[in-house]
């Protein structure tokens, strides 16, 4: 199901990644000089804007005054003629427009930026010089960003070169109008490029500018920033008894029946490795039961594959997912055509029906079609009407076979919020127990803001407010990389650690991991046939084991909250037991590395499970984490 996904990741990701850095980073690079929209808001007013012609070299606007800052700067807006900033455009696609003004802010007041976008290449970047002194560590800022769009920091140091950083809305920033608060360490951005050009800051930094851009096309909104700072070295010091906690969503204690995986049966049933996967953890099987392998005859339905597919789940103790897909050329002129004619929604809907007949009583539940949103599978164009259309007669034939089923409606390929609107915005006769999304981003945390954009669109389309399943997400751990996002080489246990973790703290009822098994043999150069937790020959991998250890963390502990740690790019998910605290740990931004100080009595695993040695340090202990390390377990007795 994977073979479209380079292309619409990096289609996803291209408005985001910045021109001439000598690493890429996966979000916009803001500029130091950026084309003018607005005035700077010196006054407190509300800026005029200006929208520059679309083609023609940008106008260079004047910069504003550089202005001397203490060592630990604080900028609070709060006295109108405090802040000294300009909004303009970055990037090379123009026609993007923002205001700059006082409003309220995290403490008193802040600097509300109105921005209209009609492009998702577009950007806008706040701007303004200053002199920050070398020993300059972290620079913070707290944010209010309804509209969920993306940002990132660029700093400019006395050599002229441009350190570029990733700004990810904290996973504990779950609802639109929360503030959270962004903190970057210096020393590790995502991206640099001129001057020494080497990621280390040079005699301090000169320039600071933070680029906004859409999460889709079209995008209006405003945002708001408050309290910025920037720190000197601290130490960090973690004990959870002693930090506040973001308190878990409502109904996300358990991680138990929450992961699923995704298989292709090639082989004879049943298969071991639905063991291995029940013994890892997992609570569900997804898989297809595809339209044309079941009807191959008119009216005529061959169950033997699907009920050994359902009998040999259900000994392994998983329910399962069926995945209700693909033409029939009995119905629709091909094997591949979706159904588009009312006679052939009407035949689709009479095999969803059947299905969930013949399976009733088995609590199996159903995904309406396989990523409509793209043309590998919705050939030769998505329509979202049509698949509305579709959804909406298999969905109440569905629910006529077996009112217990749940059923569920999307499997959108990445967040397509244009033809989730688009299939919302009909009239639905149907009611879902869930939208389902295969999220496939380059950094897992990203679910965060991503998520939150996808839940206000259900919100103020539907009157029922059905959750977010992820049936679908995986990471590749072969190498060369087919496009961005997809493949992440030797850290794949990793990065599906960070996964499963990051749906959990966001409170995702459900999350399938792509996929069970390798499709293609060792000796295959193919990223798309290693996203397995087990060989194609059934050997455990280490991504299988990491969840394992996960899973195991997860054992007699309730998931407590988040606890909020600077950097923002350090996740700390706190879990509750009987007789001890566990804090899952790890880092996003690549090649990051951080200390910590431990209390003692404190035990580690690594993300394998296996005992990680905590180096005494003056009465405490030290952590040297690594964002390569991925999540580290730390348990902490009560």
């Amino acid at each position: 199901m994977k073979k479209c996904l380079p292309i619409l990741i990096a289609l996803l990701l291209a408005a985001c990644a910045p021109a001439g850095a000598a690493r890429q980073t996966a979000t916009p690079a803001a500029a130091d000089a950026p084309t003018p929209t607005g005035a700077s808001a010196s006054t407190g007013a509300p800026a005029s804007t200006s929208t520059p012609a679309s083609t023609g070299a940008p106008a260079a606007p004047a910069t504003p005054a550089a202005t001397a800052l203490p060592a630990l700067m604080s900028e609070d807006f709060d006295h109108p003629g405090d802040a000294n900033w300009a909004v303009g455009q970055c990037g090379a696609k123009l026609g993007a427009a923002g205001e700059l003004s006082q409003a309220a802010g995290h403490t008193g007041q802040g600097l509300a930026l109105a921005y209209r976008f009609g492009d998702q290449q577009q950007c806008l970047a706040l701007s303004r010089a200053l002199a920050l002194p070398a020993d300059t560590a972290t620079v913070g800022l707290w944010v209010q960003n309804p509209n969920m769009a993306q940002l990132a920091l660029t700093l400019r140091d006395a050599s002229g070169q441009k350190l570029r950083y990733t700004l990810i809305r904290p996973l504990e920033a779950a609802e639109p109008n929360d503030w959270y608060h962004l903190v970057v360490r210096l020393a590790a951005p995502d991206g640099y490029s001129g001057g020494a050009s080497d990621g280390s800051v040079h005699g301090g930094v000169r320039a600071m500018s933070i680029a906004v851009s859409p999460l889709e096309g079209g995008a209006a909104g405003a945002l708001t920033i408050d309290d910025i700072a920037a720190r000197p070295a601290e130490p960090l010091y973690l004990d959870p008894a002693a930090l506040t906690v973001v308190p878990a969503p409502p109904g996300a204690a358990e991680l138990a029946g929450r992961l699923g995986v995704n298989a292709h049966f090639s082989s004879a049933l049943p298969d071991p490795g639905l063991r291995e996967a029940a013994a890892a953890g997992f609570g569900w099987l997804r898989t297809d039961l595809t339209w044309r392998d079941l009807e191959r005859e008119p009216g005529v339905y061959d169950y033997s594959r699907f009920d050994q597919i359902v009998g040999a789940a259900e000994a392994a103790g998983l329910r399962v997912l069926f995945i209700l897909d693909y033409g029939n050329a009995l119905h629709t002129g091909g094997s591949r055509t979706p159904p588009s004619t009312e006679q052939a929604i009407d035949a689709f809907a009479d095999y969803a029906g059947d299905v969930a007949r013949h399976f009733a009583g088995h609590a199996v539940a159903y995904e309406i079609w396989n990523e409509p949103n793209t043309a590998s599978f919705w050939p030769p164009r998505p329509d979202p009407a049509t698949y509305a259309a579709l959804a909406d007669a298999a969905a109440q034939s569905i629910r006529e076979g077996d009112p217990a089923a749940q059923v569920i409606m999307g499997g959108l390929s990445l967040f397509d919020f244009q033809f989730l609107r688009g299939a919302l915005a009909q009239p639905h006769t149907a009611s879902y127990d869930a939208i389902s999304v295969h999220p496939y981003v380059d950094r897992p945390e990203r679910l965060s803001e991503l998520a939150a954009h996808m839940r206000a669109i259900i919100g103020g389309a539907l009157a029922h407010q059905p959750p977010i399943w992820i049936s679908e997400w995986g990471y590749s751990g072969l190498c060369p990389a087919p496009g961005p996002g997809v493949v992440v080489c030797d850290q794949q246990p990793q990065m599906v650690s960070r996964a499963l973790l990051s749906a959990w703290a966001q409170g995702m009822p459900l999350t399938v991991y792509y996929e069970l098994r390798d499709r293609d043999p060792a000796t295959s150069a193919d990223p798309e046939g290693h996203f397995g937790l087990l060989t194609s020959d059934g050997a455990p991998k280490p991504a299988l084991a990491a969840v394992r250890a996960l899973s195991a963390a997860a054992q007699g502990r309730r998931y407590a909250g988040l606890i909020a740690l600077a950097p923002s790019s350090l996740h700390a998910m706190r879990l509750d037991g009987a007789r001890d605290t566990l804090v899952a740990l790890w880092l996003d931004r690549p090649g990051e590395q951080i200390t910590i100080g431990l209390p003692p009595g404190t035990a580690a695993a690594d993300l394998l499970g296996q005992p990680l040695a905590l180096a005494p340090a003056g009465g405490q202990l030290s952590l040297t984490l690594r964002e390569a390390d991925g999540p580290v377990y730390l348990t902490f007795p009560k």
